[in-house]
C-alpha cells in the first residue's frame, strides 16, 4: 500500500495543545495521535449512525454528559 502525506496548518497555540496532549498520553508521533483520534471518531460516528449517544458517565453521581459535536449531529440527521 502506498503512503499518502497529509499536512495541516495549525496555530502555534493549537500545536502546543496537541504536544501537551501527546505528552500526557505518552504518544511519540503526530501520526500515532492522528490514528488514535481517527479510531475514536470512527467509533463515535458508527454509534451515532446506530442512534446512540456518546457520553461520559459519572457513576457516583448517577449523571451522564452527552458529547455534542456537529459532525455527530450530521450523522444522526442523515439516517
Amino acid at each position: 500500500m502506498k503512503n499518502v502525506r497529509v499536512q495541516f496548518d495549525l496555530s502555534e497555540e493549537r500545536a502546543s495543545e496537541i504536544q501537551d496532549l501527546m505528552d500526557k498520553c505518552g504518544i511519540n508521533t503526530r501520526k500515532e495521535l492522528f490514528n488514535y483520534a481517527l479510531t475514536i471518531l470512527e467509533w463515535a460516528v458508527e454509534e451515532s449512525e446506530n442512534g446512540l449517544d456518546i457520553a461520559a458517565i459519572n457513576r457516583a453521581e448517577k449523571e451522564f454528559y452527552a458529547l455534542r459535536m456537529p459532525i455527530l449531529s450530521k450523522v444522526k440527521s442523515n439516517k
